[in-house]
């Protein structure tokens, strides 16, 4: 029979975990960079550690970009820079980005400059063609 994940305590239940044993993911906790903080506090499941932290300001309007279809851009990012976290904070146009590693964070933090410098050009690109056909009608009613 495999190990157990609790070690059992059998005078008040066989389900009933220790005291003395806490388990840990590796996994950082999303709630810890919050603005509330984790409510779990110790006895969260999630590592606590020090996380190296990195907050952007973006413009509101690529927060959309930045998440992506069904959070497919910011899976993206985390998977290409390693990074534990990505948090994309919509009410304040903040995007959060942690990782135990500086050149993890660094790395993650050029690919979303990267977005927000392409949607910024996918942008001009649109304005330019809506002034252009404002031009062309503004001209076709006044002859």
């Amino acid at each position: 029979m495999g190990e157990s994940f609790f070690a059992m305590d059998w005078m008040n239940g066989p389900w009933t975990p220790s005291p003395e044993v806490k388990l840990v993911s590796p996994k950082p906790c999303r709630y810890l960079m919050s603005s509330r903080g984790c409510h779990f506090g110790e006895n969260c499941r999630f590592s606590h550690q020090a996380l190296i932290c990195e907050r952007l300001k973006v413009p509101p309007q690529t927060i959309g970009a930045l998440i992506g279809k069904q959070g497919m851009t910011r899976r993206r990012i985390e998977s290409e820079s390693g990074i534990d976290i990505m948090t994309v904070l919509s009410t304040s146009s903040e995007v959060v980005i942690a990782a135990y590693d500086r050149e993890r964070v660094t790395h993650a933090v050029s690919l979303v400059q990267e977005i927000i410098d392409e949607f910024g050009k996918k942008n001009e690109r649109k304005e330019e063609e809506q002034r252009k056909k404002r031009n062309r009608y503004s001209r076709v009613k006044t002859k």
